[in-house]
């Protein structure tokens, strides 16, 4: 009755209004049945209406707010943030679900990083220089400002010189224990040459020659 009435007059108010809470009750029928989607499908067809009902707008970011945190409680944080987006669109303004959905995608990055790190390190450990970086460069697509993360890939680009100083210092330490000491100055001075800034290595160099 009611939407047959507003095909024919849309700006009575009366009518609008009996609409609008016929929904409402509909609505919240539904969610009491916990028949979501229904609910959902009530309450978004008060806002064709009125899209500035603040009730419907209450009751969807509501609805889409708890969907988030069931979807968190499971495990799946794109089904969060999807659901969390979805309660913005009915309450832009909510300074509360606002930090609530910056605070569920940094847990997401801080997630995801720590799973490219932790590749990165395996890489590392394989030799795979090309992969770690990569590894790296990845989770700074995710937070490019991030300090930390900026550092590591400094490291990691330099861990191909880093693993040969390595080698020719316990190539040193091999010649030296069988007394070879023209072995342990060549390996030695190779290091040098690969880092020039570690006095460790030049100190050592000295006391050899």
């Amino acid at each position: 009755a009611f939407a047959a009435a507003l095909a024919i007059d849309e700006e009575d108010v009366m009518t609008r209004t009996g609409y609008c809470d016929a929904q409402q009750a509909l609505g919240d029928q539904a969610l009491a049945d916990e028949n979501v989607e229904t609910a959902i499908h009530y309450f978004q067809k008060i806002l064709v209406i009125n899209p500035s009902h603040a009730v419907a707008r209450k009751n969807l970011t509501g609805v889409f707010l708890a969907r988030a945190e069931a979807a968190l409680a499971a495990g799946a944080d794109e089904g969060a943030l999807a659901a969390l987006n979805r309660a913005l669109e009915y309450s832009p303004d909510d300074a509360a679900l606002q930090a609530r959905y910056a605070q569920v995608l940094a847990g997401k990055k801080a997630k995801v990083t720590a799973g490219y790190l932790q590749k990165t390190e395996t890489a590392l450990a394989e030799r795979r220089w090309a992969d770690a970086v990569g590894f790296v460069e990845e989770a700074l697509r995710l937070d490019a400002e991030n300090g930390e993360l900026q550092a590591k890939l400094v490291a990691v680009k330099d861990a191909p010189r880093q693993y040969k100083i390595d080698q020719y210092r316990r190539e040193a330490e091999r010649a030296l224990a069988r007394e070879d000491y023209a072995a342990a100055i060549a390996a030695l001075e190779t290091a040098v040459q690969l880092a020039p800034e570690n006095s460790d290595l030049t100190d050592w160099l000295q006391t050899i020659h």
